[in-house]
């Protein structure tokens, strides 16, 4: 699955990306209605990313361990009209990307990113 792999190659290769961004790109908000990378000031930038880690590796260690009939299972999120487990995580996955690129990080080179660019 597309998603899994991207997912693993997030994990496995982000987290350098985002401790190599400067103090500058990590704390600049370019106006005062959007939101900066590093906006839960009380956190050190290497805790965040840690965090960010860990809870992907959570979510790909559960993604990997879905049998394949599983994936069409159904459910809510909200009001939502049905969506399918496949569905809430290549929306999960792509949502990151398209957020990740907002920011400036590179991953349209890491494997498969390139195919879920807007």
């Amino acid at each position: 699955m597309q998603s899994l792999s991207q997912l693993r190659a997030l994990v496995d290769r982000l987290p350098a990306r985002l401790t190599n961004l400067s103090v500058e790109q990590v704390q600049r908000k370019p106006s005062s209605s959007q939101w900066s990378l590093h906006r839960y000031q009380d956190r050190e930038w290497s805790s965040l990313i840690a965090i960010w880690v860990g809870l992907n590796r959570q979510l790909l260690a559960a993604a990997e361990a879905v049998p394949d009939s599983a994936w069409s299972r159904t459910c809510t999120i909200a009001d939502s009209a049905p969506l399918t487990l496949q569905f809430v995580f290549d929306d999960y996955v792509h949502h990151m990307l398209h957020h990740l690129r907002h920011m400036g990080v590179e991953v349209d080179d890491l494997p498969t990113a390139s195919a879920t660019a807007p």
